[in-house]
């Protein structure tokens, strides 16, 4: 006695490999550990605090759904490369954060990154620091009215003002879009990146 299926069974059983293979593939595009250790230590150094912003429309930090154990390319504000699974955009503008971006801070362990965005936060008068030019992948970097202080220099004046900013961010080759207005602290020419 031979073993056939009906149309229907054939069916189901396609449908279910389907399903079965599409969910396996999936899972396995989980992000990097060391990339959602950074992102969670990164959120451990700020505070969520309306009252110091000057525009917010958020009334929850978009890192509430960042969570230890889960996959970080399903978190709020992050996106990740389809093929290679790095954090390639990192978004929280508007978000409330306040404290102070350190040099050593886990947000540099991103080298991945291509688009961040942290405007209209108040970084309670960071520099904006030579750790920034390990984002050699970047090509959008928004930084706008979020109470960054300190010098900085064009790209045609390699002086040192003790954070070195010329050789980090305005040697950026990928760098397209960089938004630094509404920060009243920050000292130096005003600098157009011209588009490539």
């Amino acid at each position: 006695m031979g073993f056939f299926l009906s149309n229907y069974q054939l069916t189901i059983c396609i449908m279910y490999s389907l399903i079965f293979c599409s969910s396996s593939s999936s899972s396995s595009h989980l992000c990097h550990n060391d990339e959602s250790t950074a992102l969670l230590q990164f959120k451990q150094l700020f505070s969520f605090n309306c009252s110091v912003c000057d525009f917010s429309v958020y009334s929850a930090p978009l890192t509430d759904n960042w969570k230890e154990g889960t996959d970080c390319c399903a978190w709020d504000g992050i996106t990740c490369d389809n093929t290679t699974s790095h954090v390639i955009g990192l978004v929280l503008r508007s978000n409330c954060l306040y404290g102070t971006i350190h040099p050593n801070s886990s947000l540099f362990n991103l080298v991945h990154l291509q688009h961040l965005d942290l405007s209209d936060n108040n970084f309670n008068h960071s520099q904006i620091l030579p750790s920034f030019g390990r984002f050699t992948n970047l090509i959008h970097l928004d930084l706008h009215s979020s109470y960054l202080s300190g010098p900085i220099q064009s790209s045609s004046e390699e002086v040192w003002q003790g954070n070195n900013f010329s050789n980090s961010i305005f040697h950026l080759q990928k760098l397209q879009l960089l938004w630094l207005d509404g920060n009243r602290e920050l000292t130096g020419k005003d600098v157009v990146i011209p588009p490539n």
